[in-house]
């Protein structure tokens, strides 16, 4: 849309210049319809009457004749049957019952609304030491001529009716707040509302979602962050309400994406994320109790790490691959009894040692888990026997030397 003012005197503006008593008749309010918007502006008391004035017979300027002829010949009603505020705001209304998130909204109850709240509140100094949307805030301050309105985009460019449920039904979004006047575009606090239920709350720049803002999807999951240009970069939070799972840390293109601590199902991890999922370093502690803290690879417990059981009993120190004991590993049960050699796909295999609670070793192959085949065994007291397994059973032992 083009800017409604400009610093150049435009001769052929004079003929819809009028005086204070005929703008008091239309209440200070102008319509544009121009692109696939659909825009009201209410009377900003920021402005003196010449500005206001002003502001106003530009507006007019750019309207469709037709509608303008009706505006010039004080025929709101006669043309949307209705006040036209009082049907833009009806309008709105029904917007917003149509385009309700109905995922979102209709799990809601007080313990989640509360927690909602909570989370849509949240500060950036819970992430930064500086304020992110410092510039942002300063630009829009610098914005000396704005006010609020509502904005509706409509498909086939035009508002053309004076149907409410015409109208409801085929607007793509409506926008409640800040509006600058030389530009028209979304700048300062407002609110963007699709039809497909999803929302925009807080900050606009340039028509673009920029700075600390809350955003819910269509699928009805909530973020607030770091807005820059309409996509989440940054620190944030991301919370799916229908399986309660949170998450808290650095975004990249609205995906987990840095470092950042995530919470699902009372389980907790907290490490590093690439590309929306669990990629690197990281600890995670499940619902179970057992904690696990390492390498992960693509969700995947997998490389290096330490795995550890709720009963502090058991533990697994060593190589993973897709959740599963692969590789070299060392495995500790109660009683300090142990395991250490080679594990394939989550079994013991090939050459391991085996460590007794009463001092005892012995040295044989595994295969499928299981001690299979020749070993040696020594004692606590240093004595050497020849050992032999069947399926995890010792069927032969003799002392060496005897």
């Amino acid at each position: 849309m083009g800017a409604l003012c400009s610093n150049n005197n435009n001769e052929d503006h004079e003929d819809y210049y009028f005086d204070n008593s005929r703008i008091n008749n239309i209440n200070n309010r102008s319509i544009i319809k121009e692109n696939n918007s659909f825009i009201i502006f209410h009377n900003n008391n920021n402005l003196n009457d010449t500005e206001n004035i002003y502001i106003i017979n530009q507006s007019i300027s750019k309207i469709n004749s037709v509608i303008r002829g009706y505006l010039f010949r004080k025929k709101f009603a006669e043309y949307l049957k209705v006040d036209l505020m009082d049907f833009t705001n009806e309008l709105y209304v029904c917007f917003i019952e149509l385009s309700k998130n109905k995922k979102f909204f209709k799990k809601l109850n007080p313990e989640i609304d509360k927690k909602l709240l909570e989370y849509r509140r949240t500060h950036w100094s819970e992430f930064y030491k500086e304020d992110p949307t410092k510039s942002i805030n300063n630009m829009l301050h610098n914005m000396k001529t704005y006010v609020n309105g509502m904005i509706f985009e409509y498909p086939d460019n035009n508002f053309h009716s004076d149907d409410i449920e015409v109208c409801t039904k085929n607007a793509l979004s409506c926008y409640k707040g800040s509006i600058d006047l030389y530009t028209s575009k979304k700048n300062g606090y407002g609110e963007l509302i699709y039809a497909d239920g999803s929302q925009k709350i807080g900050t606009f720049f340039n028509d673009e979602f920029n700075g600390w803002n809350t955003y819910i999807d269509s699928d009805g999951i909530l973020y607030v962050g770091l807005f820059q240009e309409d996509t989440l970069n940054g620190k944030g939070i991301k919370y799916i309400l229908d399986k309660d799972s949170l998450y808290k840390g650095d975004f990249k293109n609205f995906k987990r994406h840095g470092y950042g601590k995530y919470y699902k199902d009372l389980s907790i991890y907290e490490g590093e994320f690439n590309c929306d999922k669990k990629h690197g370093q990281g600890k995670i502690t499940l619902k179970t109790g057992d904690t696990y803290i390492g390498e992960f690879k693509n969700n995947m417990i997998s490389g290096y790490g330490q795995y550890i059981w709720k009963d502090g009993k058991h533990e697994y120190k060593g190589n993973f691959l897709n959740g599963k004991f692969h590789g070299e590993g060392f495995y500790k049960w109660e009683d300090n009894e142990y395991f250490k050699g080679n594990y394939y796909n989550g079994a013991k295999e090939g050459k391991g040692e085996i460590g007794y609670n009463d001092g005892r070793k012995c040295y044989v192959n595994f295969k499928n888990g299981k001690p299979n085949g020749k070993g040696i065994l020594i004692d606590k007291d240093k004595n050497e026997f020849d050992v032999e397994f069947e399926d995890g059973i010792m069927v032969k032992k003799i002392k060496k030397n005897s």
